[in-house]
């Protein structure tokens, strides 16, 4: 494998990511290697096989696993495919270099095709909300509509508090600074939880190796033509979540773009799940054939 690919930095510490990601991982009703043209991508699906289907795209580096308590509200009618993101940490395996977004984008897509979707209803979460729209913005013919849960990247960038933070803990490896990392931008320390330790874990483990994150272009955004809803958390330290739901209203006018006043970055996502699986699942019904 080459050296400008995802990869993790020694067998032992791809072990430890393998358990603790095996502890985190809600049973699947299938799983699905999907060779692509960077690597192969694994999907997991739950729920029944039939119906409008949803795919869930993850924040950076954080697997398939921190979607384990949206599983029950998406999956109880609907077929979920939550993807593990190429060149992330996780079960997917990339072989060949990433340029820049578009070639990310059309790794997705190939993805989708290989497990004959079509129609998806895309949900992307923090980084997964950057993925979900390089995609609409690049090979958009696969989707039927976009949810964007607190997207970074997609109209505003890290906040530097943030960045500096993930980066020294990323760096360090150190569980002491990604606590403090956790405190800064959650309000509180969820080391602990099986869902975030695997996140922390493939920190560690994982070396990444993927495009510096841009946001779309404007002309881009102002292109898109799928339905989008945007949910955005006011208490925020990630970024101005506020003046990034401003600016995705401006350049997306059809867009649905709430900023919800009392929760932060997280959106219930460690708490009650329900006021966001509500919202995203009467999001998918209004635009269903």
């Amino acid at each position: 494998m080459g050296k400008h690919v995802g990869a993790f930095r020694s067998p032992a510490a791809e072990a430890t990511f393998v358990e603790a990601y095996r502890q985190a991982l809600t049973p699947p009703a299938e799983t699905h290697d999907v060779p692509t043209s960077f690597g192969v991508t694994r999907v997991y699906r739950y729920g029944p096989p039939e119906g409008e289907p949803i795919v869930l795209l993850h924040g950076f580096n954080s697997t398939s696993a921190p979607w384990k308590p949206f599983l029950p509200s998406f999956a109880a009618a609907n077929p979920v495919y939550a993807v593990d993101s190429l060149g992330e940490a996780g079960g997917s395996v990339q072989t060949k270099p990433f340029r820049d977004a578009a070639d990310r984008a059309k790794a997705l897509d190939e993805a989708l095709a290989g497990l004959g979707l079509s129609g998806v209803h895309l949900v992307g979460a923090s980084e997964g909300g950057w993925l979900g729209t390089t995609l609409v913005v690049h090979a958009p013919d696969r989707v039927a509509t976009l949810s964007l849960v607190e997207p970074t990247t997609v109209t505003s960038r890290y906040s530097f508090a943030v960045m500096w933070r993930g980066l020294l803990a990323g760096l360090t490896r150190s569980d002491r600074l990604m606590r403090r990392m956790l405190v800064h931008s959650m309000g509180r320390d969820l080391l602990d939880r099986p869902d975030v330790r695997v996140v922390f874990t493939g920190v560690k483990a994982y070396r990444p190796r993927l495009p510096m994150l841009a946001p779309p272009s404007e002309d881009a955004l102002r292109a898109v033509r799928v339905p989008v809803l945007a949910l955005f958390g006011a208490r925020n330290v990630v970024h101005d979540a506020v003046s990034a739901a401003a600016r995705l209203g401006e350049l997306v006018p059809h867009a649905v773009v709430e900023v919800w006043p009392d929760v932060g970055h997280d959106l219930g996502q460690f708490d009650d799940t329900r006021p966001v699986t509500d919202r995203v699942l009467r999001f998918v019904r209004e635009h269903a054939p």
